[in-house]
């Protein structure tokens, strides 16, 4: 896993002992956006969708695939309620690891927690650009059929005095 790279055999063993071990089929909700944040997940094998609502409507921020982890926003930003909903897209093995085993952690190896909050913050940023591009793409599709319905029925009764000149 990406978050083992670079450490110790104990930083290794000190995390191995806390994870839980967790499954997910495809279509499975691992957890849903504004939900509070108990726990994050690791990757061991398998492929996750990362969704944000956006007016509505359901959109793909990201994927997660093996080695990587999800769900570390809610736990950083204690209090926050979850940015997003994570889905399934394959049969996955994750592993869960708790609030409180990161808190230990992060008190254990601060470089750690130091690690985490510059990867989240760079999921995050990447995150709402892509929702603002989708708010943005969504406007200008909602802008577009306004305009070719104004051309339509601005088209419809232009035909018909046409019609009606050449009948006269």
């Amino acid at each position: 896993l990406d978050f083992f790279k670079g450490h110790n055999a104990t930083f290794i063993a000190s995390v191995c002992k806390l994870l839980k071990p967790c499954f997910a089929a495809p279509g499975d909700y691992v957890f849903r956006e504004g939900e509070l944040g108990l726990e994050m997940f690791f990757v061991s094998s398998g492929t996750v969708e990362i969704l944000a609502t956006v007016g509505g409507v359901e959109v793909s921020l990201d994927e997660q695939h093996s080695g990587s982890y999800f769900g570390e926003v809610a736990l950083l930003l204690e209090g926050r309620p979850r940015e997003a909903s994570v889905r399934a897209v394959t049969f996955c093995n994750l592993f869960s690891f708790s609030r409180d085993s990161l808190r230990q952690l992060v008190e254990m190896y601060p470089e750690v927690g130091k690690t985490m909050q510059e990867a989240m913050a760079k999921r995050l940023k990447r995150w709402r650009f892509k929702r603002v591009g989708s708010i943005v793409r969504r406007q200008r599709n909602a802008v577009g059929r306004f305009s070719d319905a104004i051309r339509s029925s601005a088209a419809a009764p232009a035909s018909a005095a046409a019609a009606a000149f050449a009948a006269a």
